[in-house]
C-alpha cells in the first residue's frame, strides 16, 4: 500500500511539474504574441492606418488611434454590436453608424461619408477580409480605411470653365440644370433621391449693408459649406444670384433629408459667424424627393415651393415636400 502511495504521488508530482511547464510555456507564447501585436499596432499607429480588427465572438472591436481619432471613439470598444445608441448626440450615431457600416461581414469595397468635427465630410473605402475558425464559423473581421476623398470630389468638380460658376468654382446654372435632367432621366426609383434650393436670407440688404465684396465671400462660403457636406454622389451648383442647389442620390431613407437640411442650414450660419462677419446670416432652404417619370420643371417647381414655405414661416429654416 505504502509503495503505490508514494508511486501515486510521485506521479502527482510529475504531473504538477508537468503542467506547470506546459502553463509556463503558454504563457510565454502568449506574452510574446500580445508583444507581437503590441509592435503590430505600434506600426499601424506610427503609419497613422485607419485600421480595425472585429472579434465577432468576443464582440470586441479593436481599431489603430488613427482609427479612434477618426470616429471620435477609444481604441477597444467591448459589445460592439450592443451599443446602446440612445445616449448618444446625432453626431455621435451617425458616427457609429458609419462604424458599424465599415465592420460589417459584407463592408468590403464599401464606401462611407464620415462626419468630423470639423464639419467637414471625407469619403473613405473599406477594404476589409472575413477570417473563419477551424469550424468554418466567423471568427473576425479586419480591414483598413482608404480615404478617397480629394479623388471622388474632383470627379464632382466641374470639368472645364463652361461648366463652372466663376466665384464659387461649384456648377453653374446651365451644367447644374443639364446633370440634374441627366440624373432624372435615368432615376428609376430604386433608391431615394432628393433636390433642393438654398437661398440666402435678405441678400440684397447684405450687400446694400455690408458691400458687394462681403456679400461674395459669404457665396463663397456657402458654396464651400455645401461642397464639405457633400457625398460621392451629390451634386452642388448655383442657380444664380443668392441661390444654391444640391441633387442628393442614393439617401438611405427620405425622412433623412430634414437632418441634412437642418444641418447645411446650422453649418452654414456657423460658417459665416465664424469668419468674424457682424451682420446675422441665415438661409432657407427648400427640399423635395424625386419622384418616378419626374423631369426637372416638376422637381424645380416643388422645391421651389417648399423654399417658399420655408420663407413664409419666418426664414432661417427649411421645408420638405416629397
Amino acid at each position: 500500500m505504502s509503495a503505490t502511495f508514494n508511486a501515486l504521488i510521485v506521479f502527482l508530482s510529475l504531473c504538477l511539474v508537468l503542467a506547470a511547464v506546459a502553463c509556463r510555456h503558454f504563457y510565454l507564447v502568449a506574452a510574446r504574441g500580445r508583444e507581437k501585436h503590441k509592435h503590430f499596432l505600434n506600426l499601424l499607429n506610427a503609419a497613422e492606418i485607419k485600421a480595425f480588427d472585429y472579434d465577432k465572438k468576443d464582440d470586441t472591436l479593436m481599431l489603430s488611434l488613427s482609427c479612434a481619432t477618426l470616429f471620435n471613439c477609444g481604441q477597444k470598444l467591448e459589445n460592439f454590436s450592443s451599443v446602446d445608441s440612445d445616449n448618444l448626440s446625432v453626431d455621435q450615431k451617425n458616427l457609429l453608424k458609419s462604424l458599424q457600416s465599415a465592420v460589417a461581414l459584407d463592408g468590403d469595397g464599401r464606401e462611407i461619408n464620415i462626419r468630423q468635427i470639423n464639419h467637414q465630410t471625407n469619403i473613405y473605402t473599406v477594404k476589409s477580409l472575413v477570417f473563419n475558425d477551424a469550424d468554418g464559423r466567423i471568427d473576425h473581421v479586419a480591414g483598413i480605411l482608404i480615404d478617397k476623398t480629394a479623388e471622388i470630389k474632383n470627379r464632382q468638380a466641374p470639368s472645364d470653365d463652361t461648366e463652372t460658376d466663376e466665384l464659387t468654382k461649384v456648377f453653374n446654372s446651365g451644367a447644374i440644370r443639364r446633370l440634374v435632367r441627366d440624373k432624372l432621366s435615368s432615376y428609376d426609383g430604386a433608391d431615394v433621391s432628393a433636390f433642393i434650393i438654398l437661398a440666402i436670407d435678405n441678400f440684397k440688404n447684405v450687400n446694400a449693408v455690408m458691400g458687394h465684396q462681403t456679400g461674395d465671400r459669404i457665396l463663397t462660403m456657402t458654396a464651400a459649406t455645401l461642397k464639405d457636406i457633400l457625398r460621392s454622389n451629390d451634386y452642388v451648383g448655383r442657380l444664380g444670384g443668392d441661390e444654391f442647389c444640391v441633387y442628393f442620390t442614393k439617401v438611405p431613407e427620405a425622412k433623412l433629408m430634414n437632418n441634412i437640411c437642418e444641418r447645411i442650414n446650422k453649418q452654414i450660419t456657423n460658417r459665416v459667424a465664424d469668419d468674424d462677419i457682424t451682420m446675422p446670416i441665415t438661409v432657407s432652404i427648400g427640399c423635395t424627393v424625386i419622384r418616378l417619370n419626374d423631369d426637372f420643371k416638376a422637381v424645380y417647381g416643388r422645391a421651389d415651393r417648399a423654399l417658399y414655405l420655408a420663407r413664409e414661416n419666418g426664414r432661417n429654416t427649411y421645408a420638405v415636400v416629397e
